[in-house]
């Protein structure tokens, strides 16, 4: 008798949790993912992992990116069209850049407008041709370089910027950044691989290299491994445990300090030094990506960072202009994504380089 009342008690509390935990799940995903209609193709009902080390870990051989001991990573030359995760065409040139779609050597000599950024610039999910900095070519018919890299922070995008300063004859340069970009910038790992950062003491950034060890972090656990099948689960571990959650994958990280904004600020002064005395128009670009996970963060952050901007800098506010058209036009924002991935898609892309073509136009 005693053993039916325990095993009526422990299926009681075992049914209870998982209603309860089925709720939560549902409710989790109804609030981020949304619901489009009474069909079951769409996001809120796919079984997918959430927290997909193996996919994400871009140090796998399809991923075209290769450790370097002074910037974390950096693009791989060479054809990855047949080898890459999105089955899509990716050419990188022997000076590292991708692709616009056209086969033209670049000459160092040649005048040249730069896009760096992360793997929103590089075009994560779409072809040479479809990327926004490639879009743009098109549009402004003048040389344009895509220098993004897929995961890279502020501060590499800082340095690799700099980098290309004094390498090539740049007279204009985009620097475009997601929110996200900011917290990167805090963390000495990310994507499973040690990086560069700067901290913030005492209104002075002090640099911190690699020293030329480069091993990538790869050992996960159970939990980490299947426990991205709950969107819950993967939705509460991002918010109060990421470090643990996403180490090692493509966006594994280590913390070392919560200066984002701080360092961020004065890594765009400082490029923005470097660029009036060469003459070079610089223009930040704050994007907004499509993986809904805290949007009044990331709209807290970049209000933050670009507070008191907008009289020494030309900003092209593009988080603002997707925001209201979320608000707006539900359906439309989702077009400018890719479903799964959360980059911009080729609509996105298109959109992108059009508003900061109108813009800039104006600017000019």
């Amino acid at each position: 008798m005693r053993f039916k009342i325990l095993i009526f008690k422990i299926s009681s509390i075992f049914i209870s949790f998982s209603f309860i935990f089925c709720l939560s799940e549902l409710l989790c995903r109804y609030k981020h993912l949304g619901f489009d209609g009474y069909t079951l193709k769409q996001e809120i009902f796919r079984i997918k992992n959430f927290n997909d080390h193996v996919k994400n870990n871009w140090f796998q051989p399809k991923w075209p990116v290769k450790l370097d001991s002074n910037l974390g990573w950096k693009l791989k030359p060479g054809s990855h069209t047949h080898n890459n995760p999105w089955n899509k065409k990716v050419i990188i040139d022997k000076d590292g850049f991708r692709s616009n779609g056209d086969i033209r050597k670049l000459n160092k000599n040649d005048k040249i407008i730069l896009f760096a950024g992360d793997s929103f610039t590089f075009g994560d999910g779409v072809n040479d041709n479809e990327t926004f900095p490639a879009l743009y070519q098109t549009l402004i018919r003048e040389k344009v370089v895509n220098a993004g890299v897929s995961g890279y922070g502020i501060d590499q995008i800082y340095l690799r910027t700099k980098q290309l300063l004094n390498d090539y004859n740049i007279s204009e340069i985009f620097f475009c950044f997601i929110a996200n970009d900011i917290i990167r910038s805090e963390h000495s790992i990310w994507t499973g691989a040690k990086k560069p950062y700067f901290n913030f003491n005492e209104n002075k950034l002090e640099y911190f290299g690699i020293n030329k060890d480069i091993k990538t972090y790869s050992e996960i656990n159970i939990f980490q491994k299947y426990g991205g099948y709950s969107f819950f689960i993967h939705t509460v571990m991002v918010n109060f445990a990421m470090e643990y959650w996403l180490k090692p994958s493509s966006i594994g990280t280590q913390s070392k300090h919560n200066n984002g904004i701080q360092v961020s600020r004065l890594l765009f002064t400082r490029l923005k030094n470097l660029c009036d005395k060469k003459n070079i128009k610089l223009h930040l670009v704050p994007l907004m990506d499509g993986w809904e996970m805290d949007e009044y963060k990331d709209e807290n952050l970049l209000k933050n960072l670009l507070v008191g901007f907008d009289n020494k800098f030309s900003v092209i506010d593009l988080y603002s202009e997707l925001k209201q058209i979320k608000d707006e036009n539900l359906t439309l924002w989702k077009s400018f994504f890719i479903y799964e991935d959360g980059h911009f898609s080729k609509d996105g892309n298109n959109f992108v380089s059009n508003y900061i073509f109108q813009n800039n136009i104006i600017y000019r």
